[in-house]
């Protein structure tokens, strides 16, 4: 305001566990009140909201107004609580959400657990062969499982009226537990627009559906799913950018795979879960037929 700092903020990350440097809370201090000696204030992010390591206890009680501790949990809740309108910036908000749900406090309580079983296979020279050969096996079963779960969704949605023309895929030059994998796609017949379930995290994390342009610049196909869905979601519906036109997380461990997740691919209970979110969106879009 007027060429003047309202405000000097700054956020400290240590989300990662790195340590404190020698009296660097208290050089970022003075650095702050330089810029504005009355309203500035430092947020020292970590884990678990402990205090910082580099400012003895007198200097951070004598500083403790300009210092807030914030835990990764109660990032997660205020970002939560935060009302954002603008599909861009609420796209980032959840995808940063997502990273320090699955990223940092799911790797910090795992490195905190001890499973029991892991300790009474380790006392045994045949359980731990047979535990690391059924490791070997991870990818290939769940490779199955993926394909069980496509062939489902096929079925379900070749029963849909006036599917013939639109093509279902499956993601094959990436591994499955990359990010961005889509384990099946639905193709328009026109080419220009798909439906997908994909992971926008790796090993199985983020799990969303997304209705997308391969087009961009084709104007009418644009401007009939726009419109299409406008009529369906409203005109803040969640878009991320010009190719995705519409998205939305799964709920519950349908959004970031558990052991429990996948148990439900062979009694085709987790194809029932996903379908029931696709089906009056797959069912409307192969009736529009957008074709120029």
């Amino acid at each position: 305001m007027n060429n003047k700092s309202v405000w000097a903020f700054s956020i400290e990350n240590k989300l990662r566990g790195a340590r404190d440097q020698d009296r660097q809370v208290i050089s970022y201090l003075e650095d702050l009140r330089k810029v504005n000696q009355e309203n500035h204030h430092l947020v020292y992010l970590t884990i678990n909201g402990k205090k910082p390591t580099s400012i003895e206890e007198d200097d951070y009680q004598k500083a403790e107004k300009e210092i807030s501790l914030m835990s990764a949990q109660e990032l997660c809740q205020w970002l939560a609580s935060v009302e954002v309108k603008a599909p861009k910036i609420q796209f980032f908000v959840q995808q940063f959400q997502t990273f320090i749900q699955t990223e940092i406090l799911s790797m910090n309580l795992a490195s905190q657990q001890v499973n029991p079983l892991t300790e009474e296979i380790a006392k045994d020279s045949a359980y731990v062969k047979t535990a690391l050969d059924i490791m070997n096996l991870q990818d290939e079963l769940y490779q199955k499982l993926l394909d069980k779960l496509f062939e489902d969704l096929e079925d379900k949605f070749r029963s849909l009226e006036n599917h013939e023309n639109w093509k279902v895929t499956k993601e094959t030059d990436k591994k499955p537990n990359a990010q961005y994998y889509q384990p099946i796609r639905f193709t328009s017949p026109c080419k220009n627009f798909y439906l997908a379930v994909e992971f926008n995290n790796p090993n199985f994390r983020g799990c969303f559906f997304t209705l997308s342009l391969v087009n961009t610049e084709n104007e009418f196909i644009k401007e009939k799913l726009t419109t299409f869905l406008e009529k369906k979601y409203g005109k803040d519906r969640n878009q991320a950018d010009k190719h995705w036109l519409y998205w939305k997380y799964f709920d519950g461990d349908v959004r970031d795979w558990t052991n429990e997740t996948w148990a439900r691919i062979p009694t085709g209970q987790l194809a029932d879960e996903i379908w029931q979110e696709l089906e009056t969106l797959t069912t409307a879009l192969v009736n529009l037929n957008p074709t120029p």
